[in-house]
């Protein structure tokens, strides 16, 4: 059970694929940037609206998007 829940802890081989690619040159930069840049303000803005908002509400959006998304996946997969 160590390492459960810790970053990192729970797949090793994650940080070596994270170091490994960019010493390969698998990384494409000028689309690294505009993707990356903005993902950590999206992270931060969807916590403020998740915390703002009662939980009820939060679970019939979850119900909402997954049964809406229930015949695509089962569809196309």
């Amino acid at each position: 059970m160590s390492g459960e829940g810790a970053i990192g802890g729970g797949a090793p081989g994650v940080g070596v694929g994270t170091a490994g690619r960019p010493a390969q040159g698998a990384i494409d930069r000028p689309l690294a940037v505009p993707v990356g840049v903005p993902e950590p303000a999206g992270v931060l803005r969807g916590g403020r609206i998740a915390r703002a908002l009662p939980t009820r509400d939060l679970n019939y959006a979850l119900v909402i998007t997954l049964f809406a998304l229930a015949p695509y996946l089962a569809l196309h997969s």
